[in-house]
């Protein structure tokens, strides 16, 4: 009779004690920050279809958007093109409706007239994933809603 060691392991208990290793590896980078991931910056935008509806019901946001649609649409770009050169965050546009934002504030007992709500109401579009991510890809149509490709519209320089 010869002596043998350890009867080696079955193939099911290999997998189970590598599971189980692979799950405490898991739990404890859970909580920690990835590598390469990104924050998600939204920026609000009134698409050409809400201007005037918006404009209408708070007058006293055209100043702070812009005279005009086009002029908004431009100064948006512009924000977005600054803001990308100088952080490494990911970018969005949040093209708010007034309806939409009327009962976002109402169902938060805040006022629709805030720029914090408005500023919460951009961020919330952004943790559900409505927003057009910035810049479009190559061939995309642009965050404007204009239907025409990116680069013939809101990427073009004046």
């Amino acid at each position: 009779m010869t002596e043998s060691g350890p009867a080696e392991p079955t193939l099911d208990a290999r997998i189970d004690s590598f599971l189980r290793s692979f799950a405490r590896v898991r739990g404890q980078r859970k909580g920690r920050k990835q590598k390469g991931t990104k924050s998600l910056r939204v920026l609000v935008y009134w698409p050409a279809e809400q201007w005037d509806a918006m404009a209408a019901q708070w007058p006293q946001f055209v100043p702070e958007y812009g005279d005009d649609h086009d002029t908004h649409r431009r100064n948006v770009e512009d924000m977005l093109r600054a803001h990308s050169e100088e952080s490494s965050a990911s970018f969005g546009v949040a093209s708010l409706t007034v309806d939409g934002l009327v009962e976002f504030a109402r169902g938060r007992e805040l006022d629709a007239a805030a720029s914090e709500t408005r500023a919460a109401y951009a961020a919330e579009l952004g943790r559900v994933g409505t927003v057009t991510s910035w810049p479009p890809a190559p061939g995309q149509k642009c965050w404007c809603g204009s239907g025409r490709a990116y680069r013939d519209c809101c990427a073009v320089r004046d």
